[in-house]
């Protein structure tokens, strides 16, 4: 590794590292936080995920799902934040650009760019007859930034509900992968054994996590639109 202006290549990474915390593609972390995470047997963990470009600098291109102790796959930056949001832990910043019109005669123009201004996020565990689900649900309040294609406040209820609607499918793409992956970042497990104790006795260990039924939905309201609304 090169680093174009630090000299020290520690000193690199670790802006590289905070950069990506701010922005809320990796989660905030310790080695004391990762080893109690790592020792717990109903959570996994998740790690900056790195690699080298073609400048011989490292750069962080989203998150290292973990099942156990062993890498499994990698997600994309925008997969990481929305991770992180789903798992209430967002950094300074969260933001996104998503298509909200099919006009292909003014396809450049047809995105939105939003921030995260606020958030609440709802988890729920339910056990019945044996099988265990989870309620997971986000409420984000945004700003957008940057919108092309006309005024926000006029379209505002369209642009709430078809970012509500792409927000959640990407949100159940996430849960998927990570379901794929085995990896219970959202620490279930870790309920299950403070919560149903008899149902986590009767689960397998190694792959409970893949077999949990996830209801999973992401409501966005616009609440600025740059300075102001």
């Amino acid at each position: 590794i090169r680093p174009k202006h630090e000299t020290n290549v520690s000193e690199y990474i670790q802006d590289a590292l905070t950069s990506a915390e701010e922005n809320s593609i990796i989660p905030k972390q310790t080695i004391q936080t990762l080893a109690s995470e790592m020792l717990d047997p109903g959570e996994d963990i998740v790690l900056p995920y790195l690699k080298m470009n073609n400048k011989k600098s490292a750069v962080v291109v989203g998150l290292a799902l973990m099942n156990e102790k062993k890498y499994v796959r990698s997600i994309s930056p925008q997969d990481s934040t929305l991770l992180l949001l789903l798992n209430n832990k967002k950094g300074k910043y969260a933001r996104f650009t998503k298509h909200v019109h099919n006009d292909e005669e003014q396809k450049l123009k047809n995105y939105i760019t939003f921030n995260i201004h606020k958030m609440k996020r709802k988890l729920k565990v339910q056990v019945k007859n044996g099988e265990v689900s989870v309620y997971l649900h986000s409420h984000l309040r945004i700003n957008v930034e940057e919108y092309p294609k006309g005024d926000v406040p006029k379209e505002i209820d369209r642009l709430n509900k078809a970012l509500s609607k792409e927000l959640t499918e990407d949100a159940n793409q996430v849960v998927t992968k990570l379901q794929q992956s085995n990896c219970d970042v959202f620490g279930i497990g870790r309920r299950l054994i403070a919560l149903h104790p008899k149902t986590w006795d009767m689960l397998d260990k190694k792959d409970y996590f893949k077999n949990i039924k996830f209801n999973t939905k992401v409501k966005v309201e616009i609440i600025k639109n740059g300075i102001v609304l």
